[in-house]
């Protein structure tokens, strides 16, 4: 089986923690290799399976990655885990959802993204 670990341009190799899951892949036989899911989508439309690992720049370039999810939909690879976790899970209000089922959350806030916002918050809570 070919498996794409997906990682970021800005780290494009194994993360340190995926070397050892990369290893035990290969010694049952598997193809593993790194491609960032910002580089060339050819990769992974020729995977098996990816895996989505280390993709740390997303943040940075939120749209582009929504639209990998989409590419990565109509290849019928299969991914792990789902872009649809995936793409709930990318928007931080998932958490809201997950205290409305009972799980612990932190005292949070939510910020508009927009110049001053988080200093306004900090200083209203005297953070």
């Amino acid at each position: 089986m070919n498996i794409i670990f997906a990682t970021c341009l800005e780290q494009p190799d194994y993360w340190h923690d995926d070397v050892l899951l990369a290893d035990a892949l290969r010694e049952h036989g598997h193809q593993v290799m790194p491609a960032p899911w910002n580089g060339d989508f050819g990769l992974f439309r020729a995977a098996d399976l990816i895996v989505v690992r280390s993709t740390w720049d997303y943040t940075e370039h939120y749209a582009a990655f929504l639209s990998w999810f989409d590419a990565l939909d109509e290849s019928k690879v299969p991914v792990v885990n789902s872009t649809a976790l995936m793409r709930w899970n990318v928007d931080k209000h998932y958490l809201t959802d997950l205290a409305a089922r009972g799980a612990p959350l932190p005292r949070s806030e939510w910020v508009e993204a927009r110049p001053g916002a988080i200093q306004k918050v900090c200083e209203q809570h005297n953070w």
